[in-house]
C-alpha cells in the first residue's frame, strides 16, 4: 500500500482472441478486409464484417449475405428462416433492465437474454471484446439453428453482438471466425498508437503509448502527451500523463490469496477515489481486470484532474496501469486510446 501511495504522490508531484475451436476448424470462414466495416456511433466502436455482404441499418444494425436473409431474420416469422448467416448488433441501457434489479452483473445479463429469448445453451467461452470482459453462448434457437450470441457491458450500455447461422453451417465451422472478428472490433476516435512502447520486466510485457507522446528521459516508466509538460508538476501539466505501477502482493500488505478486488480496493483508497468512480471487467494479459475511472480526491493530490486506471492480477503481482487526464471531463475523450493502449499489451515471457 505505501508503494501504491508513494507512487501516486510521483504521478501528482512530477508529472484476438478466438473462441474454443479444434485445430483443424482453425480457418476463417469469411473474408475481413480494413475497408469493409460499420461504426456503431452510438456505442463508439467499428464493427468489421465480412466483405461481399449486406448491411441494413433500418431496424438496428443487420449484417447478412444477402439481403433476404436480413429480411428473414427481422421479420418475427417463425416459418421463415435465413438461407445463409446473419450477424446482428444491439445496445440497450442497463439501467432498463429492471428484472435484474441494480447493476447487474455481465453473467446475470447473459442468463437472462437466453432465458427470455428461449435459447438452448450448449456451451459459454469468454474472450476480450476491445479488453473488455465479454461471454459468448453457444446454443440453439428455438427454431433449431445454431448461433453465437456475444455479451459485454460498455458503460452504461450491455451490448450484445450475435450470429445466426443456416442448418447446413456448425458452430463448430464458425467459432474461430466469430472469435477473429470479434477480436477485430476497435474503439472509435482513438489515437494513433506508435511503435514505441514502455517494458515491465517484472511481469514481463510491453504496451504501446500515443505516436505523438513523450516519455520522460530522467523516469522512463512516465510519458507525457506533450512534450512541453515533461518536468511539470501535474496540477500544472496541461495534457496527460501515463505510466504503471508493479508489485508483489506483499508490498501492498496483501495476502498471497488476496484477489483483483483487493488490489481494486487499496488502489482506490491510494486514489481517493469514491463510490461515484466507474469500474468496468476487462481482461489483461490474459486475467480478469478492473478499470475504474474518475475525479481523484484532495488527499491524493489530483483534485480537479481525472485518472483512468485498470488493475490486474498476474502471478501473484499486482499490475496498475494509470492514465491522468487533464479533468475528470476528458476521461470519455480518452478512454477509446485507453482501450487502443490495453489491446497493444504483449506478454515477452518465454517458455
Amino acid at each position: 500500500m505505501r508503494r501504491l501511495r508513494l507512487l501516486m504522490v510521483m504521478v501528482f508531484t512530477l508529472l484476438v482472441l478466438p473462441l474454443a475451436v479444434s485445430a483443424q476448424d482453425q480457418k476463417l470462414g469469411w473474408n475481413l478486409q480494413d475497408d469493409n466495416y460499420v461504426d456503431v456511433t452510438d456505442l463508439g466502436f467499428r464493427f468489421y464484417y465480412p466483405t461481399g455482404w449486406k448491411l441494413d441499418t433500418s431496424k438496428g444494425i443487420a449484417m447478412g449475405q444477402t439481403q433476404a436473409d436480413i429480411d428473414a431474420q427481422q421479420d418475427d416469422d417463425d416459418s421463415t428462416q435465413a438461407a445463409g448467416m446473419v450477424i446482428g448488433i444491439r445496445g440497450f441501457p442497463i439501467a432498463g433492465l429492471t428484472d435484474l434489479g441494480n447493476n447487474p452483473s455481465l453473467d446475470d445479463i447473459a442468463d437472462f437474454a437466453v432465458k427470455a429469448s428461449d435459447i438452448t445453451e450448449l456451451s459459454r467461452v469468454e474472450a476480450p471484446v476491445m479488453t473488455r470482459r465479454s461471454i459468448s453462448v453457444i446454443g440453439v434457437d428455438k427454431a433449431g439453428r445454431q448461433g453465437f450470441a456475444t455479451f459485454w457491458k460498455q458503460g452504461d450500455y450491455a451490448v450484445i453482438a450475435t450470429l445466426g447461422l443456416p442448418e447446413k453451417v456448425t458452430v463448430q465451422e464458425m467459432g474461430y471466425t466469430w472469435g477473429v472478428t470479434l477480436g477485430s472490433i476497435k474503439p472509435l476516435d482513438a489515437q494513433d498508437l506508435g511503435d514505441a512502447v514502455l517494458t515491465d520486466e517484472a511481469s514481463h510485457f510491453t504496451i504501446n503509448y500515443p505516436a505523438d507522446w513523450t516519455p520522460d528521459p530522467k523516469q522512463p516508466v512516465i510519458v507525457y502527451e506533450s512534450a512541453d509538460d515533461i518536468g511539470q508538476n501535474v496540477s500544472k501539466a496541461k495534457s496527460s500523463v501515463f505510466t504503471f505501477s508493479d508489485g508483489a502482493l506483499s508490498e501492498l500488505k496483501l495476502k498471497d490469496d488476496a484477489t483483483v478486488d483487493d488490489v481494486v480496493t487499496q488502489v482506490k483508497e491510494a486514489f481517493g477515489l469514491d463510490d461515484t468512480a466507474t469500474s468496468e471487467e476487462f481482461v489483461l494479459l490474459d486475467q480478469p481486470a478492473i478499470t475504474l475511472s474518475g475525479e481523484p480526491s484532495t488527499d491524493s493530490g489530483g483534485a480537479g484532474r481525472g485518472v483512468i486506471v485498470t488493475v490486474g492480477l498476474v502471478d501473484g503481482r499486482a499490475i496498475v496501469l494509470i492514465l491522468v487526464t487533464p479533468s475528470k471531463e476528458t476521461i470519455d475523450t480518452l478512454m477509446p486510446t485507453w482501450i487502443q493502449m490495453l489491446r497493444s499489451v504483449k506478454s515477452t515471457a518465454t517458455t
